[in-house]
C-alpha cells in the first residue's frame, strides 16, 4: 500500500520474494502459510481499517472536491497537458495521505476538469466581444471572392524580403490590425496571459478552414487572441524591416557614394582605374 498508494484487491497478489522477505522479518518459517489469510473474508477489511487509522490515511472521496479545485486552478493558469497534471495530482494525493483511486477514475477527473477550464476560457473571451466584433472576427477566416488567402492568413505572413514595396505592405498590415481595436481590450485581466499565448500559438498554425470548424466560442476566442498577438508582432516586423532597409539600402548607398568620392580624390588612381583592364 505504501508503494502503490492503494490496497490490493487481492492481498495475496504480491511477488513470492516479498512474502519471503516479510516472513523472515516476522520469523515465520513457512511463508506459504500466507495462503490462509483469505480464509476469513473480513480479515483484510479489518486490517485495512487498522492501517488507515494508524497512518491517518483518508479516502479519495473525502478530498475529491479539493482535488478538482486544484486541477481546475492548474488547468486555468497553465497550458500543461493531461499527463503532467495527472502525475502532479498523484503527488498531491500522496502528500495529503490520501488513498489513490483507480487510474481511470483519476484520468477521467483530470480530463473533465481540463475540458471545463478550456470551455470557460473560450466563453470568457467570447463574452467580451460585441456583436459587431464577432462578425468582424468571423470575416477574417473567410476568403473573399477572387482571393487565394483569407485576411487572417495574410496578416499571419511576415514580409518576404526587404524592399520599399514590402515596407508599404508591412505598414498597411499594421494599420489594418490596429484598426480593428481588439488590442485595446483588456484580455489579461480576464484570463491568464499564458492561456492567451497558447490560443494565439494555435491560431498562428491552424488553417483558416480548421478554425472555422470550431464552435463559435472557441473559434472567436482563437481568432481574438491571434489578432491581439499579431498586432504587436506586426509592429515588430515593420520595425525590423525598416532597420534592414536602412542597413542595406540607405547606408549601403551612402557607403558606395563614399567610395566613389575617395576614388575621385586620388587622380592617379582614378586614371589607372579608368584604363583597367588594358586593351
Amino acid at each position: 500500500m505504501r508503494y502503490l498508494g492503494v490496497f490490493l484487491p487481492d492481498p495475496l497478489a504480491v511477488p513470492d520474494g516479498v512474502n519471503g522477505y516479510l516472513a523472515g522479518q516476522l520469523e515465520i518459517s513457512d511463508p506459504g502459510c500466507v495462503q490462509r489469510y483469505t480464509e476469513r473474508r473480513t480479515t483484510r477489511f479489518e486490517h485495512a481499517d487498522e492501517i488507515r487509522a494508524a497512518y491517518g490515511l483518508r479516502e479519495f472521496e473525502a478530498v475529491e472536491k479539493d482535488l478538482r479545485e486544484w486541477v481546475d486552478a492548474r488547468a486555468w493558469t497553465t497550458s500543461d497537458g493531461p499527463k503532467a497534471i495527472f502525475g502532479d495530482a498523484v503527488r498531491w494525493l500522496r502528500g495529503r495521505d490520501v488513498l489513490l483511486p483507480g487510474v481511470t477514475v483519476l484520468a477521467r477527473l483530470v480530463a473533465q476538469v481540463r475540458e471545463e477550464a478550456y470551455q470557460r476560457l473560450w466563453d470568457t473571451l467570447y463574452g467580451m466581444l460585441t456583436g459587431e466584433q464577432r462578425r468582424l472576427l468571423d470575416s477574417l477566416a473567410v476568403m473573399s471572392e477572387g482571393e487565394r488567402f483569407s485576411l487572417l492568413e495574410r496578416w499571419r505572413r511576415g514580409p518576404a524580403k526587404a524592399s520599399g514595396l514590402n515596407m508599404v505592405k508591412a505598414l498597411d498590415r499594421v494599420s489594418q490590425i490596429t484598426g480593428t481595436g481588439f488590442g485595446r481590450l483588456d484580455l489579461e485581466s480576464a484570463v491568464p496571459a499564458r492561456r492567451l499565448t497558447e490560443l494565439a500559438r494555435y491560431g498562428m498554425t491552424a488553417s483558416a478552414t480548421q478554425i472555422r470548424r470550431h464552435p463559435p466560442p472557441r473559434r472567436l476566442a482563437t481568432l481574438l487572441s491571434t489578432v491581439v498577438h499579431r498586432e504587436s508582432k506586426a509592429v515588430d516586423d515593420a520595425l525590423e524591416l525598416l532597420d534592414l532597409l536602412m542597413a542595406t539600402e540607405l547606408l549601403g548607398k551612402a557607403e558606395r557614394d563614399s567610395d566613389k568620392d575617395k576614388v575621385r580624390a586620388h587622380p592617379l588612381l582614378a586614371r589607372a582605374s579608368a584604363n583597367w583592364p588594358p586593351r
